[in-house]
């Protein structure tokens, strides 16, 4: 929000009718409506940049397991904390791995070990490898 409020009118996303219709009605000056509106698109490309890393780091330890493991889309449902790798293998299997959004920020955010050895683990337990975990 506060990168969306200290951009310049200049770098304001043009509003559709639509949109400045709805400013008219909440008595909310267009500028502020799009200040608003680029908040919501920098929040969206942050959560795309954080689920294509997320991807990547799963992508990396499926490909330990061998080609026929592939991450096929993450989900981001942030109203239900949580994150979803959808994981195809071959062509006859798609795994669900759900993950917690605490947990996913802290592997993000903190780069630790502890916490990619945790996201392996998760993996291979969402997809019945259990004995290729690590023990703990």
């Amino acid at each position: 929000w506060q990168r969306a409020l200290g951009a310049p009118e200049s770098e304001l996303p043009g509003l559709s009718g639509a949109q400045k219709d709805m400013a008219r009605r909440f008595g909310v000056k267009e500028a502020d409506y799009a200040r608003s509106y680029l908040a919501g698109i920098y929040a969206q490309n942050r959560m795309r940049g954080r689920g294509e890393r997320l991807g990547s780091m799963a992508a990396d330890i499926l490909d330990a397991l061998g080609p026929e493991y592939a991450v096929m889309a993450v989900i981001g449902e942030m109203f239900e904390e949580r994150w979803t790798l959808r994981i195809q293998k071959g062509q006859e299997r798609i795994f669900d791995v759900v993950l917690e959004r605490g947990f996913v920020d802290d592997l993000l955010d903190s780069g630790l070990a502890g916490y990619r050895s945790d996201l392996k683990n998760r993996i291979l337990k969402g997809l019945g490898r259990e004995e290729l975990a690590e023990r703990s």
